[in-house]
């Protein structure tokens, strides 16, 4: 697409060229560029249609309003996000809790090695105790995953591990804050 300065000069426009004269051609140009515009993003981006129930779209709404952004950006920036594999990762004290039973798990396998190299029977109660730990682990495991930490509880936490950040987070969040 040329520029506004070369569709006037090619139209002629000059110093003597009337005011309203300018401002047809400029909106001219407008129309034209804009068309140029969107034959060449449609040429090179996909439209991708999916239905949403009632709720959903109130989901995906509320979290779009949260971001101050649009729905389909959102969904977009969403989407891209799981694809790209960009997770928030669960929180130190989820962290710690699912090292700890990975821990509990490992002595109860060291016990039951520890029986079996003496020659001591291998007791039924010892292999549920282990599936036990195992079973709540997995549990663990599934809900630190699944289920995003608290935001205020990871800012916190963070406030707690470098406190000096308390200005630049402060600054942050009134940049960010709605207008009211």
């Amino acid at each position: 697409m040329q520029s506004l300065e070369a569709f006037l000069s090619e139209h002629g426009v000059d110093e003597h060229t009337s005011l309203g004269e300018v401002h047809r051609l400029k909106a001219i140009h407008r129309r034209q560029y804009r068309r140029e515009y969107n034959r060449a993003l449609y040429r090179e981006k996909k439209a991708v249609r999916f239905f949403l129930t009632p709720e959903e779209q109130r989901k995906v709404d509320r979290a779009a309003r949260y971001h101050h952004m649009k729905r389909a950006t959102f969904a977009k920036a969403a989407l891209m996000a799981y694809l790209d594999r960009v997770f928030v990762l669960p929180s130190d004290e989820t962290v710690r809790s699912l090292e700890l039973g990975i821990r509990r798990i490992a002595g109860s396998i060291n016990q039951i090695a520890r029986r079996v190299n003496t020659r001591r029977a291998l007791e039924h109660s010892d292999v549920d105790e282990v599936n036990h730990f195992l079973t709540d682990l997995e549990g663990l495991i599934s809900q630190a995953f699944r289920t995003p930490p608290d935001l205020l509880e990871l800012v916190e936490q963070g406030m707690e591990k470098a406190p000096h950040l308390a200005g630049p987070l402060r600054y942050l969040l009134d940049m960010h804050r709605p207008a009211t």
